[in-house]
Protein backbone atom coordinates (compact mmCIF):
# COMPACT_ATOMS: atom_id res chain seq x y z
CA UNK A 1 0.00 0.00 0.00
CA UNK A 2 2.92 2.47 0.86
CA UNK A 3 4.69 2.32 -2.94
CA UNK A 4 1.57 3.08 -4.87
CA UNK A 5 0.39 6.19 -2.27
CA UNK A 6 3.88 7.44 -2.74
CA UNK A 7 4.02 7.24 -6.59
CA UNK A 8 0.97 9.01 -6.79
CA UNK A 9 2.55 11.33 -3.95
CA UNK A 10 5.33 11.96 -6.28
CA UNK A 11 3.48 12.54 -9.37
CA UNK A 12 1.53 15.11 -7.96
CA UNK A 13 4.21 16.68 -5.95
CA UNK A 14 7.23 16.46 -7.80
CA UNK A 15 8.42 19.12 -11.23
CA UNK A 16 8.12 17.07 -14.04
CA UNK A 17 11.70 17.81 -15.06
CA UNK A 18 12.88 15.34 -12.19
CA UNK A 19 9.72 13.09 -11.39
CA UNK A 20 11.55 10.05 -12.99
CA UNK A 21 14.29 10.26 -10.92
CA UNK A 22 12.24 10.81 -8.27
CA UNK A 23 10.02 7.91 -8.41
CA UNK A 24 13.00 5.71 -9.20
CA UNK A 25 14.35 6.57 -5.83
CA UNK A 26 11.87 6.35 -4.08
CA UNK A 27 11.54 2.82 -5.31
CA UNK A 28 15.61 1.94 -4.88
CA UNK A 29 14.92 3.35 -0.65
CA UNK A 30 11.81 1.34 -0.78
CA UNK A 31 13.07 -2.16 -2.07
CA UNK A 32 16.82 -1.13 0.06
CA UNK A 33 14.86 -0.93 3.40
CA UNK A 34 13.22 -4.42 2.57
CA UNK A 35 16.32 -5.63 2.19
CA UNK A 36 18.63 -3.50 4.75
CA UNK A 37 16.05 -3.96 7.65
CA UNK A 38 16.04 -7.69 8.58
CA UNK A 39 20.32 -7.52 8.70
CA UNK A 40 20.21 -4.13 10.87
CA UNK A 41 17.17 -4.77 13.30
CA UNK A 42 17.40 -8.44 13.52
CA UNK A 43 20.61 -8.46 15.39
CA UNK A 44 19.36 -5.57 17.62
CA UNK A 45 15.94 -7.77 18.66
CA UNK A 46 18.50 -11.26 19.46
CA UNK A 47 20.32 -9.12 21.61
CA UNK A 48 17.33 -7.05 23.59
CA UNK A 49 13.21 -8.02 23.03
CA UNK A 50 11.19 -7.61 20.26
CA UNK A 51 9.53 -4.59 22.13
CA UNK A 52 12.59 -2.72 22.88
CA UNK A 53 14.09 -3.21 19.47
CA UNK A 54 11.19 -2.76 17.31
CA UNK A 55 11.10 0.88 20.25
CA UNK A 56 14.40 1.38 19.34
CA UNK A 57 13.66 0.97 15.43
CA UNK A 58 10.74 3.57 15.62
CA UNK A 59 12.83 6.06 16.92
CA UNK A 60 15.11 6.74 13.45
CA UNK A 61 12.36 7.62 11.52
CA UNK A 62 11.03 9.82 14.20
CA UNK A 63 14.14 11.84 14.86
CA UNK A 64 14.60 11.98 10.80
CA UNK A 65 10.68 13.71 11.10
CA UNK A 66 12.04 15.71 13.71
CA UNK A 67 14.72 16.88 11.94
CA UNK A 68 13.07 17.83 8.48
CA UNK A 69 10.39 19.91 10.74
CA UNK A 70 13.21 21.75 12.23
CA UNK A 71 15.31 21.93 9.05
CA UNK A 72 12.38 22.84 7.19
CA UNK A 73 10.88 25.52 9.68
CA UNK A 74 12.19 28.87 8.84
CA UNK A 75 11.98 27.88 4.60
CA UNK A 76 7.48 27.20 5.03
CA UNK A 77 7.00 30.92 5.15
CA UNK A 78 4.61 32.30 7.68
CA UNK A 79 2.32 30.45 9.75
CA UNK A 80 -1.14 30.60 9.57
CA UNK A 81 -2.46 33.57 11.38
CA UNK A 82 0.87 35.42 12.07
CA UNK A 83 -0.21 39.10 10.66
CA UNK A 84 1.38 39.29 6.95
CA UNK A 85 3.31 42.67 5.84
CA UNK A 86 1.76 45.52 4.26
CA UNK A 87 3.27 45.89 0.88
CA UNK A 88 5.56 48.86 0.51
CA UNK A 89 4.53 51.85 -1.39
CA UNK A 90 6.28 51.20 -5.04
CA UNK A 91 7.43 54.19 -7.16
CA UNK A 92 4.22 55.39 -8.72
CA UNK A 93 2.82 56.45 -5.42
CA UNK A 94 5.80 58.13 -4.79
CA UNK A 95 5.83 60.58 -7.74
CA UNK A 96 2.53 62.31 -7.38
Amino acid sequence: MFFPVTTVLIGEGVPAAVRGQATSLSGTATFAGQFASPLLIGPLIQATSPTTGFLLAATVPALALIALWVSRAGVAGPQPGSPVPAPSAGPAARIK
